[in-house]
């Protein structure tokens, strides 16, 4: 719920496949005890939904592209050091970012 939250308040649209699978790495950095590559991770996830890894990586990185575009732009600056909508942020940056939040926040 906490990592939906984060995500609605990011500007996410919950119907792009990108969300469930962003919501589900996330899951997946958190819970492991060891640090992960974004390869395992992709590949856990391809596993898990039957896709390839390239498209758990497109489908992340177009739900971050669209929520660049659709999101308050000071919140996005502050979370991520960057302007909305200029793109900028890699599916890993921001997906370990996100693990980080989630993780250390009260």
């Amino acid at each position: 719920y906490k990592i939906y939250k984060f995500l609605i308040g990011c500007g996410f649209c919950p119907v792009h496949k990108g969300f469930k699978l962003i919501i589900r790495a996330v899951i997946i950095l958190c819970q492991s005890g060891k640090p992960l590559t974004l390869k395992s991770v992709y590949g856990t996830l391809s596993k898990q939904y039957n896709i390839s890894a390239g498209s758990v990586c497109k489908n992340i990185m177009n739900a971050v592209n669209y929520a660049s575009l659709k999101c308050d732009m000071d919140l996005y600056e502050k979370h991520f050091g960057i302007l909305a909508g200029s793109g900028g942020i890699s599916c890993g940056s921001f997906l370990y970012y996100v693990a980080d939040i989630i993780k250390y926040s009260g």
